[in-house]
């Protein structure tokens, strides 16, 4: 729903796409905004569960603040200004991203006991989210989408197994 009208397509097809779906657009980028909340509250859940005090979360904050500016733009100016769509992809992909990835990694440095199989899936989470954003900065559209899919393949499981392990944490 929102490929079309992200750098993978040329600049004309994702203004054409972008305004002739402009309801379909918003939607779309009011689903992330939910995802960035949901993404906010599993930070601050998972910091309580490790005492892990404030900066992750404050640094995840900071992402979200990106975010929320990029997507509302995306939302509220790019169906009529185009041209906003580069900083806007830009702010959500490289700047949001790499502190969300930040603030994971700052969780991770904090969690006792962490090794084996999971501590390798751990990482990997984290290296393509270092991944994607490094894409954005050089304004790579495939290598965005790839570290996108790889990203969002190992994290959504990787968030149930790790709310599972310190949710058992927490019992024991």
């Amino acid at each position: 729903m929102l490929a079309p009208g992200t750098p993978l397509a040329d600049e004309a097809a994702r203004a054409a796409y972008v305004r002739d779906h402009v309801w379909l657009w918003r939607a779309g980028w009011a689903v992330w905004i939910v995802a960035a909340i949901s993404l906010l509250v599993f930070y601050r859940w998972w910091g309580g569960r490790l005492g892990a005090g404030r900066v992750p979360l404050a640094i995840a904050i900071a992402g979200f603040a990106a975010d929320i500016v990029a997507e509302s733009l995306l939302i509220t100016v790019v169906p009529d200004r185009p041209d906003v769509a580069r900083a806007s992809f830009a702010l959500t992909g490289a700047a949001a991203n790499g502190l969300y990835t930040l603030a994971g990694v700052v969780l991770t440095l904090r969690m006792p006991g962490l090794r084996g199989p999971f501590a390798a899936w751990t990482w990997a989470v984290w290296t393509f989210g270092a991944a994607l954003s490094a894409a954005a900065i050089v304004e790579a559209p495939l290598a965005v989408a790839a570290a996108s899919a790889a990203l969002f393949v190992l994290f959504v499981p990787w968030c149930v197994a790790m709310g599972r392990r310190l949710a058992l944490r927490s019992e024991g």
